[in-house]
């Protein structure tokens, strides 16, 4: 199901190395693999979004299907992905390497972008980081 649910949110011309990186058998590597976390967004028993953090400081997938977009689904799965990162390894900053759509989404959350916009085989993205404080002040600020 996953790999179904990632292509659907993804645009059709995005690089093969892209979706090969969200196949259900890398994912499934990543899984196995303990640098990694997972966490999935349920809503009613269905799969409504998914984030993970690579190497406890890294958002490296955050989707969320397009019927749960813009309903705090992916801004509840990334805070608390990076609030059960901090609890099994306290560090200073986060990144993401953001989709350009994606970059308001990722500065309402704190982080800010590290320069500009990059290509790298054909993927778009913008370097963005989240320094620990910033972090600690916005779920405050979205948890009250």
């Amino acid at each position: 199901m996953l790999p179904v649910f990632v292509r659907l949110t993804q645009p059709a011309k995005a690089p093969s190395c892209f979706f090969s990186s969200t196949s259900a058998q890398a994912i499934g590597g990543y899984i196995s693999n303990a640098n990694f976390l997972y966490l999935l967004g349920l809503f009613d028993d269905k799969l409504a979004g998914v984030v993970a953090i690579r190497d406890g400081q890294h958002v490296f997938h955050l989707f969320v299907a397009t019927a749960f977009q813009y309903q705090g689904i992916g801004t509840a799965l990334a805070l608390r992905a990076i609030e059960l990162s901090l609890a099994a390894s306290p560090l200073e900053t986060f990144t993401v390497n953001s989709s350009l759509p994606a970059v308001p989404f990722y500065k309402r959350l704190g982080f800010q972008p590290q320069g500009p916009g990059i290509v790298d085989n054909g993927v778009a993205f913008v370097p963005m980081q989240l320094t620990v404080a910033e972090r600690y002040m916005l779920y405050r600020n979205t948890s009250s």
